[in-house]
């Protein structure tokens, strides 16, 4: 059983409760705590400025986290645009196909170096990438 909670000077705020699965939150999960803790934030009049303010990030686990998710957002992309299902690419790569599911929420198991295979598996080149790195950065600037 996990608890996502947030402290406050005067409350703990349980955000949800659930039963973990896998190595990495699940992304609805998350979001529903920011939801959950924005909620209560704007009722009591304060405010969360950021995600990784909530998570206690720094600057530089957060950059990794936002070039995670532009290349699993690129691959999904390039995937579909290709007409592609998450089995094609997972036949080529040698994986399952719930290893490219994987892939694509940018789940904490899968690397950088295998995102970007799967990426150039599905037909991105180098220009494409790289353009896909810069939204990831383009993000932090924002």
């Amino acid at each position: 059983m996990r608890i996502v909670y947030h402290v406050e000077p005067d409350a703990v705020v349980v955000l949800e409760v659930f039963s973990k699965k896998t190595e990495a939150t699940p992304t609805a999960t998350l979001d529903n705590c920011r939801r959950r803790l924005a909620a209560y934030q704007e009722a009591a009049g304060r405010r969360v400025s950021h995600t990784a303010t909530f998570l206690g990030l720094t600057d530089t686990e957060q950059r990794f986290i936002d070039l995670k998710l532009a290349l699993a957002a690129g691959l999904r992309q390039f995937r579909e645009r290709g007409g592609l299902t998450q089995a094609a690419p997972a036949k080529q790569l040698g994986f399952s196909q719930s290893r490219i599911a994987k892939l694509e929420a940018a789940d904490a198991s899968v690397s950088v170096d295998l995102m970007i295979r799967s990426l150039i598996c599905v037909g991105a080149g180098p220009a494409e990438i790289a353009k896909i790195i810069r939204t990831a950065a383009a993000h932090k600037a924002a």
